[in-house]
Parts: C-alpha cells; sequence; structure tokens
C-alpha cells in the first residue's frame, strides 16, 4: 500500500498497530493510543496531539514526525525511534524501568512517576530534558547533553561520564555525581535540591549559582570555570577557581573542607 491515512479523530487500538512502508498515519490533532506494539515501517507525523505508545515500540526503518508541540509517550521497549524529528515535540518515557533508546531528541521527559530510565547511548537534547518527581535517569558510561533547560524534580545519576547542561538549569530533585563530570553552562540553582557526591567527581559551574542546595562536603570538586562569577556561600570539599581569567567574589562565608584550588 500507499499513501497517507488521517485520523479522524482520536484512535484506539486495543492490540498492535503497523504502518508498512511508503505508508503515513497523519494525526494532525487527533489521540492515537496503541494497548500492543508499535511497528513504523513508514511514516506517523504528529502536530499537536499525543502518541500513546503502550508496547514494544519500533521505528527502525520509519519515520516519527512532529510538525508542532506534540508529544510521542512510550512505556515499553524502544527498538528504534527511527529518523526522529529534533525541532519540535517531546518524547516521553513513561514506563518504569526502561532503555532510553541513543538519539538525538527535542524535548526529552523521563516520567511515569517512578522508576529508573538508564541510557542505552550518547543522548543529546536539543531544547529541554525534564525528570519527574520520584523519576531516576542513569547516565551509565554515556554522555547527556541538554541545549536549553534542564528541570529535574527526580534524580539524575552520574557515573563516569559527562553531563553537559548548556541551558538554565532549576534543581529541586538530586543529582548524583561518582567520577564523572557535569559541566554547567548556564544559569544554576538548585534551591530545594540536592548535589550528592559519591567519589571523585566535577562540578563545573560558569554562570550564577543562586543556590547549590544541598551540597556533599565528604567528596567531590565544585569549579567556578566562567570569568567573572560570584562563589555561593557554602561548605565545600575540594573548591576550584578556574577557567583561566576573571575574578572570583565570595558571596558570603566559604568554607573548604579538603583543598583550595
Amino acid at each position: 500500500g500507499s499513501g497517507t491515512k488521517t485520523l479522524g479523530g482520536d484512535v484506539t487500538v486495543a492490540n498492535d498497530l503497523t504502518i508498512d512502508p511508503v505508508v503515513t498515519i497523519a494525526m494532525d490533532a487527533n489521540n492515537l493510543t496503541v494497548a500492543g506494539d508499535t511497528d513504523i515501517n513508514g511514516t506517523v507525523t504528529i502536530s499537536t496531539a499525543t502518541l500513546d505508545a503502550d508496547g514494544t515500540f519500533d521505528a527502525t526503518s520509519g519515520n516519527v514526525t512532529f510538525s508542532d508541540d506534540g508529544n510521542l509517550l512510550v512505556a515499553g521497549d524502544v527498538e528504534s525511534l527511527g529518523i526522529l524529528s529534533d525541532n519540535f515535540g517531546t518524547v516521553t518515557y513513561d514506563g518504569v524501568d526502561q532503555t532510553v533508546f541513543s538519539d538525538d531528541y527535542y524535548n526529552l521527559t523521563a516520567g511515569g512517576g517512578s522508576g529508573t530510565k538508564t541510557l542505552g547511548g550518547g543522548v543529546t537534547v536539543a531544547n529541554d530534558l525534564t525528570i519527574d518527581t520520584d523519576v531516576t535517569i542513569a547516565m551509565d558510561t554515556h554522555p547527556l547533553t541538554v541545549t536549553n533547560a534542564t528541570d529535574i524534580d527526580g534524580t539524575l545519576a552520574v557515573a563516569g561520564n559527562t553531563l553537559t547542561l548548556d541551558g538554565v538549569n532549576d534543581i529541586d530533585g538530586i543529582i548524583t555525581i561518582s567520577t564523572g563530570t557535569v559541566d554547567a553552562n548556564g544559569a544554576f540553582d538548585a534551591t530545594d535540591g540536592t548535589i550528592t557526591f559519591t567519589d571523585a567527581g566535577d562540578l563545573n559551574l560558569s554562570s550564577v549559582v543562586t543556590d547549590l542546595g544541598t551540597l556533599s562536603t565528604t567528596n567531590g570538586t565544585v569549579t567556578y570555570d566562567g570569568i567573572d562569577q560570584t562563589v555561593f556561600l557554602d561548605t565545600y570539599y575540594n573548591l576550584t577557581a578556574g577557567g583561566g581569567s576573571g575574578t572570583k567574589t565570595l558571596g558570603g562565608d566559604v568554607t573548604v573542607a579538603n583543598d583550595l584550588t
């Protein structure tokens, strides 16, 4: 077959959905819910609607195309996202324990209310990353890069890898850092959050720091590597004034439990 099949309203599939090669399902603003497995060999286009896939999702030979702020919810195993738009749309992993498929996303959300979402490879988020309350993203050995805003209400576990945060960061949950590096290039606010070092990891801060929340004082190094910055008043384990130039001005009383560089 071929051609475009346009949804005339919200559609629910009680079992499996298959889209054949050279066939397109155009959702427009109509929601599509699939209780079983989703196999996309052709194309699905999503405007402002939600594709809610509860079973295994496989778009190995297909295309997932967002044209606006639509949503793809995946609750099961993700074999492939095919050719995925990275200029619109949000992909939400809303199962319990899942592997986040290695890909370039526009918006990425770790949701579902519980469980651990483990990176299956390097992941790049072109816009915003959101981690919901009681949900964990475990980076394992893989890098994660976020271009715009990061909103962590759950937990982000950094192991021996690099988390790059280029936008504004709102940390109301937890970041745990083992031997890896968090490179925060945008404004950083952990007012209601926790930064936990479990080993000799690094937190690099290049912009304005509003608060470091509850900060570990038994492991880890915090480096201010912007140019002219205010060092947030806190107790640090290791503190480094870096970046190659500029003045770091204390914003209040600072205690360093181990080394100052």
